[in-house]
Formats: structure tokens, sequence, C-alpha cells
């Protein structure tokens, strides 16, 4: 099963919490496809809550191919998926600022 079926399957469903409680005590609509990611059930529940349009940057990082893929998600899911506010990021507690400031 591909991570879109994957996907398109988890929102008819009622999203992630709506699949879960489908899940217990019957049989959940992953059962018996190898996990399409790296890091299985974990990581496909994880992309679900990651807008389209940066899933792949997601796919990259846990692929371990690029850091600045990694770093990217991170502020991006810590910002609430805005690139203005991780672009205007001022939280120099954060380990990942020095990184960031200036890219």
């Amino acid at each position: 099963m591909t991570d879109a079926a994957v996907i398109e399957a988890v929102e008819a469903h009622g999203g992630r919490a709506g699949l879960i409680g489908q899940a217990q005590g019957s049989a959940s609509i992953l059962r018996g496809s190898p996990p399409p990611l790296v890091g299985g059930p974990e990581r496909q529940k994880r992309l679900i809550d990651v807008p389209a349009k940066y899933r792949d940057g997601y796919r990259k990082a846990w692929a371990g191919k690029s850091r600045k893929a990694a770093i990217r998600a991170f502020c991006l899911e810590c910002t609430g998926w805005s690139e203005n506010e991780v672009r205007q990021c001022t939280d120099t507690a954060c380990p990942l600022y020095e990184f960031r400031r200036h890219g």
C-alpha cells in the first residue's frame, strides 16, 4: 500500500483518531501490507498529520538524506506549518536556532 493510499484510507475513516478507534476490535486497513516507510506504522501515523506539500521533505529527512530537510521539518511542525513563522523565528533557546537563522 502506498503512502497516498494509507493517507486516503485514514482520512476516509475520520482521520487518525477515527481509524485507531475502528481498528480496536476490528481488522485494520493496514493489515497484510508492508509499511511503505522505514520506521513502520509510527511514521505512517505521523505523516498523516503533515500537510501534503511537506511530506516529501519528511521522507527525505527520515531517509537520512538531508539534515537541512530534517531541520526544516522540525521547524515547520513547531510553527504550525507556517513558512513565514519559520523565517521570523526568534526562539533563541531552540537548539536549532543557529542553524535556521541564516537559512
